[in-house]
């Protein structure tokens, strides 16, 4: 949730996990400052170094990231990055750390270099821009909502609803498409103003852009 400076940000943040409880519950971490917070619950199993690494938001200086990734060829990522003039920390990184490298280096051109499964989130905390994507294959779900000037990211409908304080209201053709078992159509949810991030794109927000 970011430039959320609303006095009940907090609040709706942790609600908005509480709605990804399905997700994971066992590791629990965020980061946050007055504008924005942004953090990640996930499963034990899940923090293998194999999986997804652990389960702690990646920080850097300014720039801070969360995945719900699963990274291939990471051995050929790393030796880019380090090329690319990255210093990284001897022995197995996270994939939200690797991710967190690679944007820090390439911007939104890094999707040309992370192979594998991944949703993602990327976060300036000074300036509050962000950054969020899905792989091609769209296999990890992203979803979106736009409140004023600040925006909601998670990985559930639900839990972007509860995140961005939206009143819950139906689409009912969007439903009744869902309930049919037919394809969503275009980038919206059942529910008005939450929005799918479709497979192979990205969100790059600032404040009014």
């Amino acid at each position: 949730w970011f430039r959320g400076q609303s006095d009940d940000a907090a609040s709706r943040f942790e609600h908005g996990l509480s709605r990804l409880a399905h997700r994971g519950v066992e590791y629990i971490d965020a980061v946050s400052s007055p504008s924005g917070i942004l953090g990640v619950a996930r499963y034990g199993w899940e923090c293998d170094a194999a999986i997804g690494g652990s389960a702690k938001v990646a920080a850097g200086d300014e720039w801070v990231a969360v995945a719900d990734a699963a990274l291939y060829y990471q051995a050929d990522l790393r030796r880019r990055l380090v090329n690319a003039g990255a210093s990284l920390e001897s022995g197995a990184a996270s994939a939200a750390g690797l991710i967190l490298h690679a944007f820090r280096i390439w911007g939104p051109g890094c999707l040309r270099y992370l192979e594998g499964d991944f949703a993602f989130v990327v976060w300036n905390r000074s300036t509050d821009e962000v950054f969020a994507a899905r792989d091609f294959a769209g296999s990890r779900p992203l979803y979106w909502a736009e409140v004023g000037e600040s925006i909601a990211v998670t990985s559930g409908v639900e839990a972007t609803l509860a995140a961005a304080g939206l009143e819950r209201r139906l689409v009912t053709g969007a439903l009744a498409s869902s309930l049919s078992g037919y394809p969503a159509l275009g980038e919206g949810t059942h529910y008005q103003g939450v929005y799918t991030l479709p497979a192979g794109y990205y969100v790059h927000w600032r404040a009014g852009h």
